[in-house]
Protein backbone atom coordinates (compact mmCIF):
# COMPACT_ATOMS: atom_id res chain seq x y z
CA UNK A 1 0.00 0.00 0.00
CA UNK A 2 1.25 3.43 -1.04
CA UNK A 3 0.08 6.33 0.83
CA UNK A 4 0.08 9.75 0.37
CA UNK A 5 -0.46 12.95 2.91
CA UNK A 6 -3.80 14.15 2.92
CA UNK A 7 -6.37 15.81 5.01
CA UNK A 8 -7.58 14.35 8.20
CA UNK A 9 -11.12 13.68 6.37
CA UNK A 10 -9.73 11.64 3.30
CA UNK A 11 -7.74 9.55 5.49
CA UNK A 12 -10.22 8.79 7.73
CA UNK A 13 -12.50 7.74 4.90
CA UNK A 14 -9.34 5.42 3.23
CA UNK A 15 -9.06 3.73 6.50
CA UNK A 16 -12.82 3.12 7.28
CA UNK A 17 -12.97 1.35 3.87
CA UNK A 18 -9.81 -0.31 4.29
CA UNK A 19 -10.93 -1.81 7.78
CA UNK A 20 -14.12 -3.28 6.24
CA UNK A 21 -12.59 -4.83 3.15
CA UNK A 22 -9.87 -6.58 5.57
CA UNK A 23 -10.98 -10.16 4.36
CA UNK A 24 -10.71 -9.21 0.76
CA UNK A 25 -7.95 -6.79 0.86
CA UNK A 26 -4.91 -7.42 2.87
CA UNK A 27 -3.65 -3.87 2.34
CA UNK A 28 -0.09 -3.39 4.53
CA UNK A 29 0.79 0.31 4.68
CA UNK A 30 4.78 -0.05 3.69
CA UNK A 31 5.52 3.21 1.87
CA UNK A 32 4.01 6.56 2.99
CA UNK A 33 4.69 10.02 0.76
CA UNK A 34 4.54 13.27 0.91
CA UNK A 35 2.76 14.28 -2.32
CA UNK A 36 -0.31 12.58 -4.26
CA UNK A 37 1.83 12.82 -7.49
CA UNK A 38 4.80 10.63 -5.82
CA UNK A 39 2.20 8.40 -5.07
CA UNK A 40 0.95 7.87 -8.26
CA UNK A 41 4.34 7.41 -9.86
CA UNK A 42 5.47 4.93 -7.57
CA UNK A 43 1.98 2.92 -7.94
CA UNK A 44 2.63 3.24 -11.89
CA UNK A 45 5.60 1.59 -11.51
CA UNK A 46 4.61 -1.41 -10.18
CA UNK A 47 5.43 -0.51 -6.37
CA UNK A 48 2.06 -1.24 -4.56
CA UNK A 49 -1.64 -0.03 -4.94
CA UNK A 50 -2.86 3.63 -3.64
CA UNK A 51 -6.28 4.75 -2.95
CA UNK A 52 -6.65 7.95 -5.03
CA UNK A 53 -9.49 10.73 -5.48
CA UNK A 54 -11.17 10.18 -8.88
CA UNK A 55 -10.36 13.69 -9.85
CA UNK A 56 -6.79 12.97 -10.15
CA UNK A 57 -6.53 9.36 -11.36
CA UNK A 58 -9.30 9.62 -14.05
CA UNK A 59 -6.45 9.09 -16.78
CA UNK A 60 -4.86 6.45 -15.04
CA UNK A 61 -8.55 4.36 -15.63
CA UNK A 62 -7.80 2.91 -18.90
CA UNK A 63 -4.38 1.55 -18.24
CA UNK A 64 -4.78 0.59 -14.47
CA UNK A 65 -7.17 -2.28 -12.79
CA UNK A 66 -9.47 -0.27 -10.57
CA UNK A 67 -12.03 -0.83 -8.47
CA UNK A 68 -14.55 1.51 -6.94
CA UNK A 69 -14.58 1.90 -3.28
CA UNK A 70 -18.21 1.04 -2.38
CA UNK A 71 -19.37 -0.21 0.98
CA UNK A 72 -22.80 -2.03 1.55
CA UNK A 73 -23.29 -1.68 -2.35
CA UNK A 74 -23.06 2.04 -1.67
CA UNK A 75 -19.62 4.55 -3.29
CA UNK A 76 -18.07 5.94 -0.66
CA UNK A 77 -18.01 9.50 -0.61
CA UNK A 78 -17.32 12.81 0.66
CA UNK A 79 -18.71 16.15 0.45
CA UNK A 80 -16.89 19.05 -0.99
CA UNK A 81 -17.66 22.30 -0.50
CA UNK A 82 -16.89 25.98 -2.79
CA UNK A 83 -15.91 28.55 -0.58
CA UNK A 84 -15.88 32.00 -1.59
CA UNK A 85 -15.96 35.77 -0.28
CA UNK A 86 -19.31 37.78 -0.44
CA UNK A 87 -18.67 39.92 -3.61
CA UNK A 88 -16.27 38.27 -5.54
CA UNK A 89 -18.41 36.52 -7.64
CA UNK A 90 -18.51 40.35 -9.67
CA UNK A 91 -15.23 39.21 -11.17
CA UNK A 92 -16.05 37.37 -14.88
CA UNK A 93 -13.94 34.76 -14.48
CA UNK A 94 -14.47 33.67 -10.88
CA UNK A 95 -18.41 34.05 -11.54
CA UNK A 96 -18.03 31.55 -14.87
CA UNK A 97 -16.22 29.29 -12.67
CA UNK A 98 -18.40 28.90 -10.57
CA UNK A 99 -21.25 28.70 -12.90
CA UNK A 100 -19.10 25.89 -14.31
CA UNK A 101 -19.49 24.03 -11.59
CA UNK A 102 -23.12 24.27 -10.79
CA UNK A 103 -23.95 22.76 -14.63
CA UNK A 104 -25.50 19.22 -13.87
CA UNK A 105 -23.49 18.05 -16.97
CA UNK A 106 -20.48 19.14 -15.22
CA UNK A 107 -20.88 17.05 -12.09
CA UNK A 108 -22.54 14.26 -14.08
CA UNK A 109 -18.71 14.06 -15.65
CA UNK A 110 -16.74 13.69 -12.58
CA UNK A 111 -19.04 11.67 -11.23
CA UNK A 112 -19.35 8.45 -14.15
Amino acid sequence: MISFKSDDSLQDLINHWLFYQQKEINALQKISVDQIETCKQFMKQGLGMAILPKSVSHNLMANYPHLPLEMEGEPVTRDTWLCYQNGIRQLPQVNSFIELLLQEDFEKKFNE
